[in-house]
C-alpha cells in the first residue's frame, strides 16, 4: 500500500511538474508534505536519514554557491569580460560569438550554467545592438555552451551536485572524467556554430566603431570588491579540487567560501541574500522527500532490477541505455527530477553489477545523458506581464505581428493565470477592427527602435485607450509618438527612465499616457468606442 501511494503521488507530482501546470516548488512541497502526512516516510526519514532524506550537502553546497555567485555579480565582472573580449575580436561576430561562448562554458564550470547565462545575456544584447547583430543566435549559443561547460564539474549543474552526493565522487573526479570530453564537445560545438548561425554572423564595420566607443574598466563597479571575490573564489574551486587532501566536504568549503567573502565585502548582505534562488532549494527539498519515499518503499531497487533485467547483466548495454535514455527523456522533462530519480536506481545497478568492470561509468553516462536540458529563451517578460494582469481580474488581449514571436507569446498565454488572448495579426490590422469593439482601459505598446508606424499611431489614437503605457528604446522616435499622442488630447502622466545597460547612452523609457476624462472622447475616436 505503502508502495503504491509514493509511486502514485510521485508520478502525479512529476507529470504536473514536467508539463508545467503548477508551479514546481508547490508540487514539490505538496507531493513531500502528502507523503509525510500519510505516514509513507517519517520525519525522521525526511529530516535525518542520510539515505531516506533530504540530501542537505546538496542543499547547503548550492546555497554557497549561490552566494559567492551573488557577490561577483555586483563587481560587474561578466559586463567586463564580454566587452573586452568583443574589442579585442575587433567586431567580428564569429570572433564575438566564440569568445561570449568560451567565456560561458568556462564560467559555468566554475559557477553554475543558469547564474552564467543571466550574468552574461545582458551585455550580450548591447554588443549586437553596437554592431546591429541579432541577439538570438549568440544567446542561443551561450545557452548551449552553459549547458556543456557545466557538465565539467561537480558544481556547474545541479544535476551533478546530486550524483556526487549519491555516489561520493569527488571534484576531481568530474574534473578528470568530463573534463576531456567537454573540450571536445565545445571544439565541436564551436565548429557547428559557424555553420548554424552563418546568415546572422554578418560583419558591420561601419558599426565597429560604436563597439570600440565602450569603456571596458567602466564596467567594473567595485575592484576591490573584485579583487576579494577572485581571491575567494579561487581558493574554494582549490579547496574543492583537494578534497583528498584536505578532507572538507564541498558544501563545508562553499559555506566557509561564501561566509568569509560576505564578510570581506564589508557591505549589506542582504543585496547578495536576494540573489539565493530560495524556490529552488525549496524544490530540491521536496523533491529529495519524494524520491527518498520511492526508495524506502522498494520502488527503486524494483526499477533497477528491471534495468538489470533488460541490459541482459551487461555493464556496456546498461551504460549506453542510461546515457541515450537519459539524453532523450532530458530534452523533454526537467533534468532535476530526472536525475534525483535515476541517482538511487543508477546506485543499487552498480552495486548489481560489482565485479564486471568499472561501474562507476554509469555515473558519467547519467552525468552526460542529463546534460542537455533544453532551455526555453523567449517570452519571460511577456509572461510575467500578462500573468499580473490576468491575476487581477483582467481581460488581456496581447497582439503580436511577428510569427516567431506570436508562437512565444501564445504559449505564455496559455501558461497565465486568468483571461489571456494571444492574436497574431499586424497591429495596424488589429486596431482597424478593434475600433467597433468596447473602449478598452488600457494598452501597452513596446515599438521597435522605429517607433510606431503612422497607421498603428492613429488606430491607437482612435481606439481611445483610458490609459495609454509607451516603452521604448529610442528617445527621439518616443518624442514624435509622444506629440501625436498629445495633439489627440493625452496628458503625460509620468516618465521613467529604465538604466538597463549601464555605462552606455541607452536607456529603456516608459511613459504613461491618460485620457481626459474617463468619459472623454478623444478626437478622431469613434463614438462607439467611447
Amino acid at each position: 500500500m505503502s508502495a503504491t501511494l509514493a509511486v502514485a503521488i510521485f508520478l502525479g507530482a512529476y507529470s504536473l511538474i514536467a508539463t508545467e501546470k503548477l508551479n514546481r516548488v508547490t508540487v514539490a512541497l505538496t507531493g513531500a508534505g502528502l507523503l509525510l502526512a500519510l505516514g509513507v516516510v517519517s520525519s525522521t526519514d525526511a529530516f535525518h536519514s542520510e539515505r531516506y532524506g533530504i540530501h542537505w550537502d546538496v542543499i547547503f553546497l548550492l546555497l554557497g554557491m549561490m552566494l559567492i555567485v551573488g557577490v561577483i555579480k555586483q563587481t560587474g565582472l561578466f559586463d567586463f569580460l564580454a566587452i573586452w573580449s568583443a574589442k579585442r575580436a575587433r567586431g567580428r561576430p564569429f570572433r564575438i560569438l566564440v569568445t561570449l561562448t568560451t567565456i560561458t562554458a568556462v564560467a559555468s564550470a566554475l559557477l553554475d550554467n543558469v547564474t552564467t547565462v543571466l550574468l552574461v545575456a545582458p551585455v550580450t544584447f548591447l554588443i549586437c545592438e553596437r554592431l546591429d547583430l541579432p541577439a538570438a543566435p549568440f544567446l542561443i549559443a551561450e545557452a548551449l555552451a552553459s549547458n556543456i561547460g557545466g557538465t565539467a564539474t561537480l558544481i556547474g549543474d545541479p544535476p551533478n551536485i546530486i550524483i556526487a552526493s549519491q555516489a561520493d565522487l569527488s571534484y576531481t573526479d568530474f574534473l578528470t572524467n568530463l573534463a576531456p570530453l567537454v573540450v571536445v564537445l565545445m571544439l565541436v560545438f564551436i565548429g557547428l556554430s559557424r555553420w548554424l548561425f552563418r546568415a546572422a554572423l554578418v560583419y558591420r564595420p561601419d558599426r565597429v566603431d560604436e563597439l570600440m566607443a565602450l569603456d571596458e574598466r567602466e564596467a567594473l563597479t567595485d575592484r576591490p570588491l573584485l579583487i576579494r571575490s577572485l581571491i575567494i573564489l579561487t581558493l574554494v574551486t582549490a579547496a574543492f579540487a583537494l578534497h583528498g587532501l584536505l578532507h572538507l566536504e564541498p558544501s563545508v568549503v562553499a559555506l566557509l567560501g561564501a561566509g568569509l567573502l560576505l564578510l570581506l565585502s564589508r557591505r549589506d548582505p542582504e543585496p547578495f541574500l536576494r540573489e539565493v534562488e530560495w524556490p529552488t532549494l525549496l524544490f530540491f527539498v521536496g523533491l529529495f522527500i519524494m524520491v527518498g519515499a520511492l526508495i524506502k518503499t522498494g520502488v527503486i531497487a524494483q526499477l533497477a532490477e528491471a534495468v538489470a533485467t533488460a541490459t541482459g547483466g551487461s555493464l556496456w548495454a546498461a551504460s549506453m541505455l542510461l546515457l541515450w535514455v537519459s539524453g532523450l527523456l532530458s530534452a523533454i522533462v526537467d533534468n532535476i527530477p530526472y536525475v534525483a530519480t535515476m541517482a538511487p536506481v543508477t546506485a543499487t545497478l552498480i552495486q548489481d553489477f560489482q565485479g564486471d568492470g568499472d561501474a562507476t561509468v554509469l555515473w558519467w553516462s547519467l552525468a552526460l545523458g542529463a546534460a542537455p536540458d533544453w532551455i526555453r529563451l523567449a517570452g519571460w517578460m511577456a509572461l510575467f506581464a500578462l500573468g499580473a494582469a490576468a491575476a487581477r481580474g483582467a481581460d488581456v488581449i496581447a497582439v503580436e505581428g511577428d510569427r516567431y514571436a506570436a508562437a512565444d507569446l501564445a504559449s505564455n498565454a496559455s501558461a497565465a493565470a486568468g483571461s489571456v488572448k494571444a492574436v497574431h495579426q499586424p497591429v495596424e490590422d488589429f486596431l482597424r477592427g478593434a475600433r467597433r469593439r468596447e473602449r478598452p482601459s488600457t494598452v501597452i505598446v513596446d515599438p521597435p527602435r522605429t517607433g510606431m508606424s503612422a497607421e498603428a499611431l492613429e488606430g491607437l489614437i482612435a481606439l481611445g485607450a483610458e490609459r495609454l503605457i509607451y516603452v521604448s528604446c529610442d528617445v527621439a522616435t518616443l518624442a514624435r509618438d509622444s506629440r501625436r499622442l498629445v495633439d489627440a488630447g493625452y496628458a503625460i502622466e509620468r516618465v521613467d527612465g529604465f538604466d538597463l545597460f549601464p555605462n552606455t547612452p541607452h536607456v529603456e523609457t516608459v511613459v504613461v499616457f491618460t485620457a481626459p476624462s474617463s468619459s472623454a472622447r478623444l478626437p478622431g475616436t469613434p463614438r462607439t468606442a467611447a
